[in-house]
């Protein structure tokens, strides 16, 4: 549910500005809005609070320190970030005594700790960089290196032979006699030619002949157009052959200087990383109380802080601040306008279990302020199409042994894993229930152990199965309708709200209509149905137009689409059958177990995943759009960091 909110306004001695947006943080209900200077201009003695010179001062240094540490978290590795923050949620006493050590220090020395641990980590990142700049340029020569170490020792180059390596591409290879034979007259047959395949696509070839033969053999490649071998910088003042050996040994040693790197920076942020986060955090909250300052108007005496607050934190906050300033500063509950009250922040105020629910609702766009919250209808909806879907006791007990992993994983405050995790529990129950419904686990195990169902077996009762989806689908999709007439009467929009209980009615006729047609109802129910839609279809076209047919065709075939909770329902049963009668039937006991474990987790895999897409699908499309009505701000409390 969307928590009521109250729109304040505080006001007090000009002085005493400060102390209250410090009293506010600790406080940390209160949603502060910036007053703009319209809002400053109806009480023309109000100006914007400009920070002192002292407080600019400060900020910049602030925002330099906040620039660094960004940095420097951002460089971070993942798994000492992770045992960072589970020693700042389980060891208290360590963290404590890191804070209090950082709160004695004075900002200089913030600014001055912050700067020479960011320059040690720049340092760092800069060798890092240059070893693997260094170590990606050679390994281009790794194969050329390769080539030149077999051939050098088998033969015979001189010392005193001079070298030339030339990278010859695959429709060059022509060429190839032309060269040898030029080279032959330029060098009088004293030289060397070794060719040699590299990728298939390239190839080297390495001449050794006298170094008073360099310049023409140089200007006879030159002129043919040949990519000569061009080496490292750091290396093109050697000779080819003393290059590549050079090479060949700095290959060997890099890695070793870049794991070595690679520790020092792991061990700065071993050594650093609990300072870096909680800096973080107390630097932001200074930061943030600058902002608040400068987001509040003051006249010569008094100052004003317009925000928004929980309405049952407002008389917490009153009594607060009457302790706090001694009624020198007060709070005006300012009673704004209908229209003016779709600007209030939403704050989700759910119950323990519905609560996990409302991260399948983040993907979408918070709800208008004053309408209808959808997570207890997600909270209820999504597990019990997952059940009807999945619908196996043994797949609901390995779900909730999944489950309780799941759970282990939040370790270190991460709430996403706790919230996932009661969200698979749920489904899990809802899975075991279904099971018994329908005598299944694992497949027709459970009637082999003598386990029947409540109800009937899936794979044999196709047509109450679709019957019971359809009928699902019909009370989802009219309940989304009545919903979406509530939130256009609280958001006072008659024309949709008309709108849509005309599209009530007529399904109620349309399913009066085929009540009848499939001999479900009486004869007087069709003459009723069809009452209904003659005289309230040219209604509906007059309120929505000439497509409003259209939307009652759409809106039944979102009923019909709820078809899908039967067909994957009968499938994973189908698929769970056939792995026992499979595995049952082979001789081979380590191949029937085989066959049986395949096909067993095939099934749980798929009857995991798609009933999840299938559900959530379901009401993002079908049912949501009925009712939901998005816009809303997020409530973000002027609060502390927690870290």
């Amino acid at each position: 549910m969307i928590t009521k909110m109250d729109c304040i306004e505080i006001v007090g001695i000009k002085k005493h500005l400060d102390k209250l947006i410090k009293m506010l943080h600790k406080f940390g209900k209160v949603h502060l809005e910036k007053i703009t200077i319209t809002e400053g201009e109806e009480r023309p003695f109000l100006q914007k609070v400009t920070l002192s010179e002292a407080q600019s001062k400060e900020r910049k240094q602030r925002e330099e320190i906040s620039d660094a540490l960004k940095d420097l978290i951002l460089h971070l590795p993942k798994h000492l970030l992770i045992q960072n923050n589970e020693e700042i949620v389980l060891n208290k006493e360590k963290v404590g005594e890191k804070r209090s050590e950082l709160l004695n220090m004075k900002l200089t020395e913030h600014h001055s700790y912050v700067t020479k641990v960011h320059q040690q980590l720049r340092s760092l990142i800069r060798k890092r960089k240059s070893l693997e700049d260094e170590l990606q340029l050679l390994l281009g020569y790794k194969k050329i290196i390769r080539v030149f170490k077999e051939i050098f020792p088998s033969q015979g180059f001189e010392k005193e032979d001079n070298f030339i390596g030339i990278i010859l591409h695959k429709q060059s290879k022509h060429l190839l006699p032309l060269l040898e034979e030029e080279l032959a007259k330029i060098t009088h047959s004293d030289y060397k030619f070794i060719f040699k395949d590299l990728d298939g696509q390239r190839s080297i070839i390495i001449l050794g002949f006298k170094k008073e033969q360099d310049r023409e053999v140089k200007e006879f490649i030159w002129g043919k157009g040949l990519d000569e071998l061009k080496l490292p910088t750091e290396f093109e003042d050697l000779s080819m052959n003393k290059a590549l050996l050079l090479m060949d040994e700095r290959l060997k040693i890099l890695p070793t200087e870049l794991k070595k790197i690679l520790e020092e920076i792991e061990d700065l942020f071993q050594k650093e990383g609990l300072a870096i986060l909680l800096l973080k955090t107390m630097n932001l909250d200074s930061l943030n109380e600058f902002w608040a300052i400068s987001s509040s108007v003051n006249s010569n005496y008094t100052f004003v802080v317009k925000g928004w607050v929980p309405e049952k934190s407002l008389e917490e906050l009153r009594k607060s601040l009457q302790e706090e300033f001694k009624g020198l500063v007060v709070i005006n509950d300012l009673h704004l306008s209908k229209k003016d009250y779709l600007k209030a922040p939403i704050l989700l105020s759910n119950i323990k279990v519905k609560r996990p629910f409302e991260r399948l609702l983040s993907l979408l766009p918070l709800p208008k302020y004053g309408t209808l919250d959808a997570t207890i209808f997600m909270a209820i909806g999504f597990p019990l199409f997952f059940g009807l879907m999945l619908a196996d006791i043994g797949y609901g007990l390995l779900l909730l042994f999944i489950s309780r992993y799941i759970l282990s994983l939040a370790k270190g405050g991460r709430i996403i894993f706790k919230d996932i995790s009661k969200i698979v529990f749920t489904c899990a129950l809802s899975s075991i229930i279904f099971g018994f419904v329908f005598g299944e686990f694992l497949g027709d195990l459970g009637e082999r152990w003598g386990l029947y169902p409540l109800w009937c077996k899936r794979e044999e009762a196709i047509k109450p199965l679709i019957m019971l989806a359809i009928f699902i689908g019909m009370v989802h999709i009219v309940l989304g309708l009545v919903l979406g007439v509530i939130n256009s009467i609280l958001s006072k929009n008659k024309k949709a709200m008309w709108d849509l209980l005309v599209r009530i009615i007529i399904l109620g006729g349309v399913f009066l209509v085929v009540g009848k047609i499939g001999n479900i109802l009486p004869t007087v129910f069709f003459k009723i149905g069809v009452g209904i839609l003659i005289v309230f279809i040219p209604l509906a076209i007059k309120i929505h137009g000439f497509l409003a047919p259209l939307e009652i065709i759409s809106t039944i075939v979102n009923i019909l689409s709820y078809v899908r909770i039967a067909a994957l329902g009968i499938a994973s049963a189908v698929l769970a059958l056939l792995a026992n009668k499979l595995g049952g039937s082979c001789d081979s006991l380590f191949l029937g177990g085989a066959i049986f474990l395949s096909l067993h987790s095939l099934n749980f895999v798929l009857g995991v995943f798609s009933p999840t897409i299938q559900s959530i699908r379901l009401h993002y499309v079908e049912f949501l759009p009925k009712f939901y009505l998005t816009g809303g701000i997020r409530y973000q409390p002027f609060k502390k960091c927690i870290l």
